[in-house]
């Protein structure tokens, strides 16, 4: 469990393919309107799943300060495409 920068979450991590992983939010820096406003549906094994848009994803992996998170981000750009 993470508990930098007001964020609470957990990571899911695919047992066999490394590069796959989920994070679970529990508490956020970002208001839950501003989270609801840039959800985007994505199917994952079939099943519609709510994720935040690219745009907020970015600026939530630079508030935790992670090394990782920065580069995640840089790779992430703008936009919520």
């Amino acid at each position: 469990m993470d508990r930098r920068a007001n964020l609470i979450a957990f990571t899911l991590m695919h047992p066999k393919r490394v590069m796959e992983e989920l994070d679970v939010l529990l508490v956020s820096p970002f208001s839950w309107s501003e989270i609801a406003q840039s959800l985007v549906w994505r199917q994952i094994g079939g099943v519609g799943v709510p994720v935040v848009g690219r745009s907020l994803l970015r600026r939530m992996k630079l508030a935790t300060g992670r090394e990782k998170d920065r580069s995640d981000a840089e790779l992430l750009g703008d936009g919520d495409e």
